[in-house]
């Protein structure tokens, strides 16, 4: 790019900066009704526009990044999708532009330091633009007056592959668990011999320890994971408090920058209204005196050109009355008009220097509203940022509590990938599930309470629970004598 060019696209870049601080808004560029964004038509590097339920985020990234999240917490684990423009071409600081007026060639793209592209969304359209983030995460760019989409970032296609929230990871496993126990129970309750029943028992129970074990190893890692991103999240709010304290630092030197310039604009206004009427009053003396060198050369050509004037002429005392005069008078002109120059050329140096103060008010006003508009996205984003962390670190509370549930019975019951010990010898004589359904029990009474997975979800899996409990008592009347094919899977301690 020609260097002409990229010195007016960082014009005009600078421009849009100058005439509006940051603002949260969920759009770029005009609407239908003919409104522009409160961001106007580009993203700086650092800013953002959000959806409108605050849950989706689409960064201008510094690297050069335009990234979109699902969260306040601007991580790779977090990000849905990047342009892939990091670092390309010559460098920071990037901006993510519209086309401001319309043309073919126009598109939306992301420019780095020298105007160069080094990213565009690959659609160029005639006519202005309207980038827009919905609530479902999904990313829009249609015409103003078009609902056509021309380009668009379908974000929740990534969303449903995402597999880290406690539904979609230990959830299946414990529901697993329990179908798996029902289903063992079922069968178990419809055999003849005790034989047969051991047999559903050395089938079925090595499934439901390997299920159990997942679920302990799943609870561990996304334990592990929550407490990566609650690490991450308090990184990030440092950064964010060490942000809005320079930003109050920035606004207390710009507030003493301000100060000291409006005075030296008040005085140097009063030294520029001081010289102006100087140099006024000089302009009405020698238009004054211009006025009376002329009344009297009139007079004079109009007593020459008359016969009685001249007799009047010769009758003076002193003929020369008027040439004297004239004289005189010319010379006091000539002394103003030899005044008037360097009056002027003060008057426009004052002037001149009181159009640079305040040009450089303008400048720190400027600065002052972006700085403002910083402090107002920091402020937002640490907002955020912190009702996620408390949510992150309830959710590892609740994790851990159940990591340490689950880890505790499994200990107990010996389970292992392949082997557990689930059953119990009574002390009647008889073979029962008591281990296993006292572990399901705590097991899903514990994520119940813990809120981790929704009411319906909740209400299910007591439900089930609540059938497995009905069929031990069931299994219980059977009086499974007790066998050595089964031995291992009896807790060692009451084995009798």
């Amino acid at each position: 790019m020609s260097s002409w060019i990229a010195e007016l696209f960082n014009r005009s870049v600078e421009l849009n900066s100058a005439v509006r601080p940051w603002q949260q808004s969920d759009w770029l560029g005009f609407d239908s009704c003919d409104k522009i964004s409160p961001l106007h038509y580009a993203l700086r590097a650092g800013e953002f526009i959000s959806s409108p339920n605050n849950k989706y985020f689409l960064v201008m990234e510094a690297s050069g990044d335009l990234a979109l999240y699902n969260s306040w917490l601007w991580v790779s684990a977090n990000r849905l999708w990047s342009s892939g423009s990091m670092g390309k071409g010559s460098g920071a600081p990037y901006t993510l532009t519209l086309p401001t007026t319309p043309s073919n060639a126009r598109t939306m793209a992301i420019n780095d330091r020298n105007g160069d592209r080094v990213w565009d969304c690959g659609v160029k359209h005639q006519g202005r633009l309207c980038l827009k983030l919905m609530d479902n995460g999904r990313v829009t760019l249609v015409d103003e007056h078009s609902p056509r989409v021309l380009f668009s970032i379908d974000s929740a296609l990534k969303i449903e592959t995402r597999d880290d929230s406690f539904e979609d990871v230990v959830l299946p496993l414990i529901s697993d668990t329990v179908a798996t126990t029902l289903e063992m129970q079922r069968e178990a309750l419809v055999c003849v011999k005790d034989d047969d029943v051991v047999d559903v028992f050395i089938k079925k129970g090595p499934r439901i320890a390997q299920l159990l074990t997942a679920a302990t190893s799943a609870t561990s890692k996304m334990l592990e994971r929550t407490n990566h991103r609650v690490s991450a999240a308090l990184l990030k709010q440092k950064e964010l408090v060490e942000a809005l304290e320079a930003r109050n630092t920035d606004h207390i030197e710009s507030t003493l920058a301000l100060e000291a310039i409006r005075k030296q604009v008040d005085e140097q206004e009063q030294a520029v209204r001081e010289a102006e009427e100087r140099l006024t009053e000089l302009e009405r003396a020698v238009d004054n005196m211009q006025r009376e060198m002329n009344r009297i050369q009139q007079e004079y050509k109009q007593y020459e050109t008359n016969t009685f004037g001249k007799v009047f002429l010769a009758m003076l005392s002193n003929p020369f009355d008027f040439t004297s005069k004239l004289l005189h008078d010319k010379s006091r002109l000539d002394a103003a008009l030899r005044l008037r120059g360097p009056f002027s050329e003060e008057c426009a140096q004052r002037r001149s220097y009181y159009d640079e103060l305040i040009a450089q008010l303008e400048k720190i006003r400027g600065a002052e509203r972006l700085n403002l508009g910083k402090k107002k996205l920091a402020t937002i984003h640490l907002l955020g940022l912190q009702a996620e962390m408390d949510e992150l670190k309830e959710a590892r509370s609740q994790l851990a509590e159940l990591h340490v549930s689950l880890a505790t019975k499994c200990n107990r019951l010996g389970i292992a990938a392949g082997s557990a010990q689930i059953l119990q010898h009574e002390t009647e004589g008889f073979i029962t599930m008591s281990p296993l359904i006292t572990l399901l029990k705590e097991v899903v009474e514990r994520i119940t309470e813990t809120g981790l997975v929704s009411s319906d979800t909740s209400a299910a899996l007591l439900a089930d629970l609540k059938m497995v409990d009905a069929a031990a008592q069931r299994i219980k009347g059977l009086e499974i004598e007790p066998s050595k094919a089964i031995e291992d899977m009896v807790v060692s301690n009451l084995w009798a």
